[in-house]
C-alpha cells in the first residue's frame, strides 16, 4: 500500500507518476506496477520517442485516484482527475469504434508535459484559470511545432460559459 500512497501524493501534486517518484527500487516498483496494470488498476502511458520523459502510470479510474490521494483538494488533484477522465473517454470512444490506441505523452527537459499525443493531435489538459492559460498554450504550441502535428487541443474546465445573446427578430409596431 506504500506505493499507492506515494502515487496518491504524486497525483495530488498534479504530476505524472514515473518510477523516479518512488523511494523503492525502480525494478521492483516497475514489476508491481506491471502487475497492477494486468488487473486494470493502473494504465501505463509511454513517453513519445522525441520526448525526454519515461513511462508513467495512472489509475484507471478517478475513484481509485481519489482513494490513493485521500483528499481531492487543490489544483494538482483536479488536474490528475481530469487527466484520468480524458484518457478514459478517449480510450473508450476508440474502443467502441473498434480501434485500439496506445496513448503517449510528450515531455521536454524544461516544460510541463503535453498529456496526450493522439491521432496527429497534441492534447494539453489544464486546470489553470482562463487568465493564466498562456503558459499552457505556449507548451502546446511548442509540442505541435516540434512533433510536426496537425493541431493542438487545450482542455480546460469552465465554471461558466458566456454565449452571445440571440438578436430578437421582432419588429416594433
Amino acid at each position: 500500500w506504500s506505493l499507492l500512497r506515494q502515487m496518491g501524493q504524486v497525483l495530488k501534486d498534479g504530476e505524472l507518476p514515473t518510477l523516479k517518484h518512488f523511494k523503492q527500487d525502480s525494478r521492483k516498483v516497475r514489476r508491481y506496477f506491471e502487475a497492477l496494470e494486468m488487473i486494470f488498476v493502473l494504465k501505463k502511458i509511454a513517453c513519445h520517442e522525441e520526448g525526454v520523459g519515461t513511462d508513467c502510470w495512472l489509475p484507471t479510474d478517478t475513484g481509485l485516484a481519489s482513494a490513493f490521494m485521500g483528499t481531492m483538494h487543490g489544483e494538482g488533484a483536479n488536474l490528475s482527475l481530469m487527466r484520468i477522465a480524458v484518457y478514459n473517454e478517449l480510450l473508450a470512444l476508440n474502443e467502441y469504434a473498434g480501434k485500439r490506441i496506445r496513448p503517449v505523452y510528450y515531455k521536454t527537459a524544461r516544460s510541463a508535459p503535453v498529456d496526450l499525443i493522439w491521432n496527429d493531435t497534441a492534447i494539453k489538459i489544464s486546470c489553470l484559470p482562463k487568465s493564466q492559460l498562456s503558459y499552457d498554450e505556449r507548451i502546446l504550441e511548442s509540442a505541435v511545432k516540434k512533433l510536426n502535428l496537425k493541431q493542438g487541443l487545450l482542455c480546460n474546465r469552465y465554471s461558466d460559459i458566456h454565449l452571445p445573446q440571440k438578436k430578437s427578430k421582432t419588429k416594433d409596431a
